[in-house]
């Protein structure tokens, strides 16, 4: 068995897992904190988790990924951190983290609307943003406001970093031929949010909406876009300059 300890928005986790491959994975956040949190993943865990890809991949009618062995228990041990972590008010939202002055915007979209052409217009057109985390960002929810989080479950592109930032504003991403960019309400945007929320048994679906819908506490846009490099101009004169 392989162990160690990472600190994941603030809390530390200790593994046990099978293979040297998970640790290497996590290596960014490895710490010497006390745990606070104790996760096995064991084989028949990793079974499970194989199992649970091959029918949601059937639900979208994509062919198999055939992930390898080391890869599901990757999966399963993020997937176990998830319910772990809902009782400390985080979770996971699936988006791209742009970090830009000491604040994070979230730009999140459905697969193939271009979340990622989006993204690297920021950080072309924009000097000084990098990626927090390209597709699996944490929220963290306190009293003080929302943070977001680095994790070691990056995306395919691997783009992220070990930090914790303020949110300053929440993007979700459609296409359009023009792009527009407005202002809506938590309300008005909470079925596509929650969308892109991580779901555990850890919660009800309605104390998951609960949980976020403290996204009330900072703003929130659609932005209708094309590929063009305005599309980047508009979100940011929006979300950055509207102050």
């Amino acid at each position: 068995m392989v162990e160690f300890t990472m600190t994941l928005a603030g809390v530390a986790i200790h593994a046990t897992v099978n293979y040297e491959y998970t640790r290497d994975f996590c290596k960014d956040y490895i710490t010497d904190d006390e745990p606070e949190i104790y996760i096995t993943v064991t084989e028949k865990d990793i079974q499970d988790e194989d199992r649970w890809n091959l029918e949601a991949e059937a639900k979208k009618h994509i062919p198999p990924r055939n992930y390898t062995i080391e890869y599901l228990e990757v999966l399963n041990l993020g997937r176990q951190c998830m319910i772990k972590l809902w009782p400390y008010r985080i979770c996971l939202f699936h988006s791209a983290a742009i970090a830009f002055r000491g604040e994070v915007y979230l730009f999140s979209a459905s697969s193939g609307v271009g979340k990622s052409f989006h993204i690297n217009k920021w950080l072309r057109l924009f000097p000084g943003s990098y990626v927090l985390n390209g597709d699996k960002p944490l929220l963290r929810f306190t009293e003080e406001g929302i943070s977001v989080n680095g994790c070691p479950w990056q995306g395919k592109e691997c783009l992220g970093v070990n930090e914790t930032l303020p949110l300053k504003a929440v993007c979700m991403l459609g296409r359009n031929a023009k792009n527009v960019i407005q202002r809506v309400t938590v309300d008005e945007a909470i079925d596509d949010i929650m969308k892109q929320t991580n779901h555990t048994i850890a919660a009800t679906r309605a104390e998951e909406e609960a949980l976020i819908r403290g996204l009330e506490a900072v703003k929130v846009y659609r932005l209708g876009c094309n590929m063009d490099d305005e599309a980047a101009y508009v979100s940011y004169w929006a979300m950055v300059d509207d102050d």
